[in-house]
């Protein structure tokens, strides 16, 4: 593999270990240092904070990038070199899709985070569990209208500051190819995703969210 790939992993999976850690930190504040007075508040930041969670592990275990030029996925990371074209035909459709809505729900979720923070106490204080199950689940319904409607363009390295796009076809994984668009297209993705990261973690490891 490419020496600068190698590279590159390296700071992927340590850039996937500090944002679990910080993961980690706000889902331990949200469940034991948040105030009576702010616990259905504190549902929806958890169920939020989860999902993203959940993203991240799989973006850490299986690394996927796109090369928009073939028309493909390259799996990356440790797994590539031991099983190349494991996950071809259905089966990486489905895994690579199901990431990329994965994916693509935390980053319009942090958008939402900073309003939670400043507004929900006021708007759903009074709605309960419900109420914040609801708003969860009707932004990620948004999250993944959004991504089909994005997905219909073909994939673009630096189309938007957070929101790439990505192709909707068969895909079929194959090992990296040692070529300057594929590190670019990697780079991308990963500068946005670690972007999104940063401001949820940033918004999410504050103790003055949770005073009361």
């Amino acid at each position: 593999m490419d020496s600068r790939l190698d590279h590159f992993l390296i700071i992927h999976y340590l850039v996937t270990g500090i944002s679990l850690l910080a993961y980690t930190i706000a889902i331990s504040i949200i469940c034991f240092k948040t105030p009576k007075s702010q616990r259905d508040i504190s549902y929806t930041l958890l169920d939020i904070l989860i999902w993203e969670l959940m993203a991240d592990v799989v973006w850490g275990l299986f690394p996927v990038f796109p090369n928009h030029s073939n028309g493909c996925f390259y799996l990356l990371g440790f797994v590539s070199p031991r099983y190349p074209g494991i996950f071809s035909g259905g089966v990486s459709f489905l895994l690579v899709n199901g990431f990329l809505v994965n994916a693509a729900i935390g980053v319009v979720l942090s958008f939402c985070y900073r309003w939670v923070v400043i507004v929900a106490s006021k708007k759903l204080k009074n709605l309960g569990f419900n109420g914040a199950a609801l708003f969860s689940v009707s932004v990620r319904l948004l999250a993944s209208f959004s991504y089909f409607l994005l997905s219909k363009d073909a994939f673009k390295p630096y189309s938007g500051p957070f929101l790439p796009t990505y192709p909707v076809f068969s895909l079929h994984v194959h090992s990296p190819k040692r070529d300057d668009n594929n590190l670019n297209a990697a780079l991308s993705v990963r500068q946005q995703r670690t972007t999104a990261e940063k401001i949820c973690s940033t918004t999410l490891v504050d103790w003055n969210v949770f005073q009361p």
